[in-house]
């Protein structure tokens, strides 16, 4: 199998919502030894701030001399950025080779994000790393990653997201984050909503796993700066570092007299934390651009309601199949153009500087 083949497979293995009973993934885990990990493992769920927190807290941990691997969802550009070892991602003949020896072994048709979960971890096996920071992808207690055994969980905050999977209720999606949670691991959360957080604290009281919950600050990305630090602490780590630039996490870039700003946020709590930076920046003014698309299982009413307030000109697109429809977002976002493609936007045209949001696979276009 090359990479082209292993591609087009996990695409079409990803077809459905519908995941695979978790002792189905065990079962094919087993048989690939990956049932007792040598490996120590950090496990990390929550609706936003993850993949902040896995990529610093793996960036520490190289900084301390562990071999580290990483693995995050979703990519923006190369799938293989999902699978990475010391901040250098798993080559396309590897990614290609490690699929292979994940489908010799599995007992049921595994989905797309099943198979990742296993590719990674045999890959972080094989090549004898010494941590692995381990992303959750939908929730936690269902979740494919949830075979692991981690030395410390972590979860970065709780937000209505993927209700029609996780549930209508901030409770119910806390229990669903907390399956991170393991019997006398310690956790680390963020500032959670209190109903979320007496559902955590409970979870972690039944399992006697020791809780840290940071201080509030004034921005979440300061709380998950304090989420690391937390982490840090307990692996007894004497190297910290904070000073990590991430793709498409207010990244900020130059093109000619305009600054482009590329966000994935996607849900209404993210929507609000980036509008909340976004203000305060150097490069607010009302008569900017934004530039949108999210897909169809997301907030965007809510999200229209914040965004609308901060911008004069607006574009809505769409990046992928399950995008909401340029028509559907006009309904909302009343004040805006269409481009159904967001690759026929030209920048020169667009007044002021620009802000791109909504979706990763939007910001990764760009």
């Amino acid at each position: 199998m090359n990479f082209k083949q292993a591609l087009a497979l996990l695409l079409e293995r990803g077809h459905g919502n519908k995941k695979n009973n978790l002792a189905e993934v065990k079962k094919t885990a087993n048989l690939l030894g990956l049932k007792n990990l040598a490996y120590k493992t950090v496990h990390v769920s929550g609706s936003n701030g993850k993949g902040t927190v896995c990529f610093l807290l793996a960036k520490n941990l190289k900084l301390n001399g562990y071999k580290t691997g990483l693995f995050t969802s979703p990519h923006l550009v190369d799938i293989c950025e999902r699978v990475q070892i010391n901040g250098k991602k798993i080559s396309k003949k590897d990614f290609a080779l490690y699929l292979s020896k994940v489908l010799k072994k599995e007992t049921v048709k595994l989905k797309f994000f099943e198979l990742l979960t296993l590719l990674a971890l045999l890959y972080f096996k094989d090549k004898k790393v010494d941590f692995a920071v381990i992303e959750c992808g939908i929730g936690a207690r269902k979740d494919s990653t949830n075979i692991i055994k981690p030395c410390l969980s972590i979860i970065t905050s709780v937000s209505l997201e993927h209700t029609q999977i996780l549930g209508n209720t901030l409770k119910q999606i806390a229990y669903e984050k907390a399956g991170v949670i393991k019997p006398k691991i310690p956790c680390i959360t963020g500032v959670l909503p209190p109903s979320a957080q007496e559902e955590i604290k409970s979870i972690s009281a039944k399992n006697k796993a020791p809780l840290f919950t940071v201080k509030k600050e004034e921005t979440k990305l300061k709380e998950n700066q304090n989420i690391v630090l937390k982490a840090a602490e307990i692996l007894e780590l004497k190297k910290k570092t904070l000073n990590l630039n991430l793709p498409c996490r207010f990244e900020v870039l130059k093109k000619g007299k305009k600054y482009i700003i590329k966000d994935g946020a996607h849900n209404p709590d993210a929507i609000k934390e980036l509008a909340k930076i976004y203000k305060n920046s150097p490069y607010f003014k009302q008569e900017n651009t934004l530039i949108f698309a999210c897909s169809k299982d997301k907030d965007y009413k809510t999200m229209s309601k914040i965004l609308n307030l901060l911008f004069k000109n607006i574009i809505v697109t769409e990046v992928t199949q399950n995008a909401v429809p340029t028509q559907e977002l006009k309904k909302y976002f009343k004040k805006a153009q269409i481009c159904a493609n967001p690759k026929d936007i030209n920048f020169k045209n667009l007044p002021g500087n620009i802000l791109i949001c909504g979706s990763f696979y939007l910001t990764s276009i760009f």
